[in-house]
């Protein structure tokens, strides 16, 4: 019998079919509608592990620089101490955005495997990361109790459920990131009773995004593309990709004090001059630029929570300084692209397979 060899089949099976095509299925009109949308839902899948692998670069930092602090009582701590541990992560529910957002951390080799916690009610689907050194389970309460900062990666159908079993056993001072994007911020702050909690809700900037071919970028083009990356910063007026993300510096800043007061003995005016360092590059000389403990309410101490839902409901009097400061605005893009660029040339072969798996339809 003659051997033949196997013809390959192609990955869409509609190539080439005119039939099957979204022009003959919904017109031309539609079609073109259609296809906005699914560049538009790529843009903003890209968008939240950009500010997820960002959030969580940024806090991990702050972590390091108090520990630091604390240990060596140095003027200038330095956070590259590999005995400084970084900062616990969890994450519930790992579809595919919350696996992605794995991958970025993992592909950046910033973040340890055994820093990281997830939580699945299946977790068949988590033998990749297993192998990675990555602690799982399908005991939420348990993931709220290891995290510092928890993602919550679930369907919006399944956010009732989880609040009940989860919202008495949040520390005071984790720090709640929801990529619920279209989640009304106040219902999920009452539900998960706590103030503590961030909800990326970003739009798409549509004059920007036409310039782009989309379809041929994956999350590890925009990580080790700086001119592409700088297109999702709070800052970069009618270029930017995303809108409405420009109370980014406020709410983390109000994070990274949270964080610190649960990680330091140090008072409130030690504190925030180290926050500012971290996360804006610089401590301005000029009064108007620095954070006084009046930018965050009176009471400002270990035992008070800053309210981070404040933050993304009002416009601050930090938000105000930021907004009126070019020194710290440059401070604060220096300091994004520190914890989200990865160079392109970065080659470690244990990595590849990790490279080749990001990347979002």
């Amino acid at each position: 019998m003659e051997n033949r060899a196997l013809i390959p089949v192609p990955d869409d099976l509609t190539v080439g079919l005119d039939s099957l095509s979204f022009e003959k299925a919904f017109g031309e009109n539609k079609s073109k509608y259609i296809n906005k949308l699914r560049y538009s839902c790529k843009i903003i899948n890209i968008a939240i592990c950009v500010y997820a692998v960002y959030f969580i670069n940024a806090l991990d930092a702050i972590k390091k620089t108090i520990i630091s602090k604390e240990l060596n009582k140095e003027t200038s701590p330095k956070i590259s101490d590999p005995n400084i541990p970084g900062i616990r992560i969890g994450i519930i529910g790992c579809g595919v955005l919350g696996q992605q957002i794995i991958r970025c951390l993992l592909y950046q080799n910033n973040i340890k495997p055994h820093n990281l916690l997830i939580s699945t009610r299946n977790l068949e689907q988590l033998d990749e990361f297993k192998r990675k050194g990555i602690f799982c389970t399908d005991n939420n309460i348990e993931v709220c109790r290891f995290a510092e900062i928890l993602l919550l990666a679930i369907p919006p159908s399944q956010l009732t459920l989880l609040s009940k079993e989860i919202m008495d056993h949040l520390p005071k001072k984790c720090i709640v990131y929801s990529l619920l994007v279209a989640q009304d911020l106040q219902k999920l702050a009452t539900m998960l009773r706590t103030e503590n909690v961030y909800n990326l809700n970003v739009s798409v900037n549509e004059e920007t995004t036409a310039t782009i071919k989309w379809e041929q970028k994956d999350i590890t083009d925009i990580l080790s593309d700086q001119e592409t990356l700088k297109l999702f910063l709070p800052f970069w007026g009618k270029d930017s990709i995303i809108k409405d993300v420009h109370k980014l510096p406020a709410i983390i800043t109000c994070a990274a004090l949270n964080l610190a007061f649960t990680l330091s003995s140090l008072i409130a005016e030690e504190i925030l001059p180290m926050v500012q360092l971290v996360i804006f590059s610089v401590l301005p000389l000029c009064e108007d630029e620095r954070f006084w403990i009046e930018d965050f309410g009176r009471g400002l101490n270990p035992s008070y929570v800053v309210s981070m839902l404040k933050a993304q409901n009002n416009v601050t009097s930090l938000l105000k300084k930021v907004k009126r400061s070019i020194i710290l605005q440059e401070g604060f893009i220096k300091v994004f692209m520190q914890c989200c660029y990865v160079p392109a040339h970065k080659e470690e072969t244990e990595w590849h397979d990790i490279k080749r798996s990001l990347t979002i339809e």
